[in-house]
């Protein structure tokens, strides 16, 4: 994913073209950013993850209609036992503090 080896290649690539322009003071050159690869892999795990999203929301949507009838005229405190279990098995979680979910 992500070469540091690579990025300070591009960075001195660039400060050297940068430097030999008459127009850039070389004295106030300063490198910042990451590589196109980079952010290339950031969004391509971005949309692997809202794909699981997109798939679990069309579960749910399809889950919902039994989940409501089963909390209907439930206390909150039960309802939302019921919604919870529901979405466990529903819904992807991000692991808790110290361990998976």
């Amino acid at each position: 994913m992500l070469s540091v080896q690579r990025q300070r290649a591009d960075y001195s690539t660039v400060i050297g073209w940068a430097v030999e322009q008459p127009y850039i003071d070389p004295r106030k050159i300063t490198a910042w950013g990451t590589s196109d690869r980079e952010r290339r892999a950031l969004m391509r795990a971005n949309e692997e993850r809202l794909s699981r999203y997109q798939l679990a929301a069309e579960r749910w949507a399809v889950a919902w209609p039994a989940v409501h009838r089963q909390i209907e005229g439930l206390p909150l405190l039960e309802a939302h036992r019921v919604v919870t279990s529901a979405a466990e098995g529903t819904l992807p979680f991000a692991p808790g503090p110290g361990g998976d979910s």
